[in-house]
C-alpha cells in the first residue's frame, strides 16, 4: 500500500484497484461522459475534488454509499451507481454479517414507556421508604 494522503482533513491510504472498484469506476466514467461532463464539472456538482473523482473512476478508492447517492443525483442516473455500489459491497472483503446487515425500516421516534413502579434503567420494582 502507498503512503497515506489527506482528503478533507482525513488521511486516506492509497489503494490497489480491485476488479469491482474498477468496474464501479468505469460505470461512473460512462455516466459522466454520457451526461457530457468533465471530471471538474462532476466534482463541483458532487462537492468533492476533481482528484477524488479521478480516484473513484480509476478504482483506487472505495467511496461510501452516500457518495454514490450524490453521484447519482449529480448525474441524474436514478439509482445506477447506488446499485453498483451495493454490488461492490457484496463482493468486498467486509465480513458477511456487514454486507447482509439490513437497512433500518424507520428511525426511532420515541423511547419505550417505563412501567409504573420501575426505576429508570432497572427491571426491578423501585422501593420507597415508608
Amino acid at each position: 500500500m502507498g503512503s497515506p494522503r489527506s482528503r478533507g482533513g482525513e488521511a486516506v491510504a492509497a489503494r490497489k484497484p480491485t476488479s469491482k472498484t474498477v468496474s464501479f469506476g468505469a460505470e461512473v466514467t460512462r455516466l459522466r461522459e454520457e451526461a457530457g461532463l468533465n471530471r471538474t464539472e462532476l466534482a463541483a456538482r458532487a462537492a468533492v475534488t476533481r482528484s477524488y473523482i479521478s480516484q473513484v473512476e480509476s478504482g483506487r478508492t472505495k467511496c461510501r454509499k452516500d457518495f454514490a447517492e450524490r453521484l447519482d443525483k449529480a448525474l441524474d442516473s436514478g439509482t445506477a451507481l447506488v446499485d453498483a455500489w451495493d454490488e461492490v459491497l457484496r463482493s468486498s472483503s467486509y465480513p458477511k454479517f456487514f454486507a447482509e446487515f439490513p437497512e433500518p425500516r424507520r428511525p426511532l421516534t420515541r423511547c419505550a414507556r417505563s412501567r409504573p413502579g420501575l426505576s429508570t434503567g432497572s427491571s426491578r420494582p423501585s422501593r420507597t421508604r415508608e
